[in-house]
């Protein structure tokens, strides 16, 4: 239970660094398999993302998304992620936080 809490302070903690903005853009998760699925990004920081989707995903489950945006290079950027939490809504629709971990920072900046 203590090692537990100790990581939810700390990830709750470390979430909040990175100012969050929020945007309605539609994005694509690409899985290990290749496979790909369309989301929903609803906010993103330097370090992570928040999606909604019509299918589950698991926590810690390493996936990379292609975001689209006309402020992008070549109108995408792909980014490896892992997922830190997901959740049912009522709707159907799921609902995701995405880590993109501190080695993707640089590449935002580039």
């Amino acid at each position: 239970m203590g090692q537990e809490l100790y990581h939810k302070c700390r990830d709750s903690l470390h979430r909040r660094r990175y100012e969050r903005v929020e945007m309605h853009s539609p994005a694509t998760v690409i899985f290990s398999d290749y496979a790909e699925k369309p989301v929903m990004v609803k906010d993103l920081s330097l370090r992570g993302a928040g999606i909604e989707t019509t299918f589950p995903l698991e926590a810690s489950q390493n996936i990379t998304i292609r975001i689209r945006g006309p402020k992008l290079d070549k109108g995408a950027a792909y980014r490896k992620a892992r997922v830190t939490w997901a959740r049912e809504e009522e709707d159907g629709w799921w609902q995701a936080g995405l880590d993109f971990g501190i080695d993707n920072l640089l590449q935002f900046s580039s």
